[in-house]
Parts: C-alpha cells; structure tokens; sequence
C-alpha cells in the first residue's frame, strides 16, 4: 500500500511540475496573457472598418492589386508580431494597425479589407496555416495566396471552413519555425527552450513512472 501511495505521490508531483513548466512556457510567449484572450476574440471576428480607413482610400488607386500593394509597401510595411506586440502571434483591432503602422498579414489584410470595403469592392478574407489574405474578382496570383491552401474563408461576417485541395507542408513548417522561433528574441527563445526541455523531461519521468 505504502508503495502504491508512494507512487501515487510521485506521478503527482511529476504532473504538477509538467503543468507548472507550461505555465513558465506560456507567460514566456506571451508576460501579458490577456493578449492571448484579445487574439481569440479579435480573430473570431476581424475588425474591418470603411469608415475608419475613408480618408486612406479617398488617396488610394482603385484597382483592388494597387491598393494590395499600396499596403504592403507604405501603409503598413511587415514586421513580425514578436517585433510589433512582443509576443508570437496576436490578431490585432484596425485602430492598432494603424497606430503602429506596421505588422504581418494579418494587419495588412485589416487596412486591406478595409479599403476595398471603402472602394465598394467585393472580397473575401482566406486563410491557411500561416497567411491570411483577401480574395477578390481578378487578383493576381501571389505567393502564398492560393485559395487552394486556404483552410477557412470570411465571407458575410462569418468564418466558414473549408477543405483545402492542395496542402504545402514544406513551405508550412519553414514560415512558421522563422515567424515564431527565428523572429523572437534570443532571451525569449532561450527561456521557452529550456522550459520545452524540461517540460518533455517530466512527461516522460511520468511515462516511466506509469509504466511500472
């Protein structure tokens, strides 16, 4: 009995310190976890606003491909989320966009929609596993833009799934080891190395411990 207990004990103890190293994980991505929570609520809806772009898209050309690069290359040049909120990934609100003035894909598309939606063009927004892009009548074909990757689509203020005809796996795992590995601070990395580390150490300490 004292053996069973003893066990009990240990495999408790075990589980605990695996919990408490993802918590160290997780406040090393992200110190303020109240972002995390605006992330999910902004990206369940995409704040895309005309008015709050009018006086942007009165200045803009009107063919929806200039005004795509009008974005990306003045109004909102990319930098990373590690760069722009400290943190690896954030869906940002527009008025944030355009406050920083600058960000990834998911910024660029927020100004982006918000201007077609200005112009009166009609879009809508896809995503795969690491872009986010708007779609429209007579886009010309970019990198990472194929709407045969795209995994969901945002049409009428609503997400809607989508099963992808072409999968990249290859250009997945690259975009996303260099977006949220590679960009981040050394420190950060450094911290969230060791806890992932450690994190793996303990779980498997608990498989040893389950096993016998």
């Amino acid at each position: 009995m004292s053996r069973t207990l003893s066990g009990r004990r240990t495999r408790a103890l075990l589980v605990a310190a695996a919990a408490g190293l993802a918590v160290l994980a997780g406040r090393a991505a992200y110190p303020h976890p109240a972002l995390l929570l605006r992330t999910l609520r902004n990206a369940r809806r995409p704040d895309i606003d005309a008015d709050a772009v009018r006086d942007l898209a009165a200045q803009a050309p009107d063919d929806p491909d200039r005004i795509a690069a009008l974005v990306r290359e003045r109004l909102v040049p990319f930098a990373y989320d590690w760069d722009v909120y400290n943190v690896p990934y954030y869906f940002p609100t527009l008025p944030e966009v355009l406050r920083h003035g600058r960000g990834d894909c998911k910024s660029q598309v927020l100004v982006l929609a918000g201007l077609l939606a200005a112009k009166g063009v009609d879009f809508r927004l896809l995503v795969s596993f690491d872009h986010i892009w708007a779609d429209y009548a007579g886009k010309r074909p970019a990198p990472m833009e194929d709407p045969a990757v795209a995994v969901a689509e945002y049409r009428a203020g609503r997400w809607h799934a989508r099963r992808p005809s072409r999968l990249a796996a290859r250009a997945h795992l690259r975009i996303s080891s260099e977006v949220y590995w590679s960009a981040a601070p050394r420190a950060r990395r450094s911290l969230l190395l060791v806890a992932g580390l450690l994190a793996l150490a303990v779980v498997a300490g608990v498989g040893l411990r389950w096993r016998r």
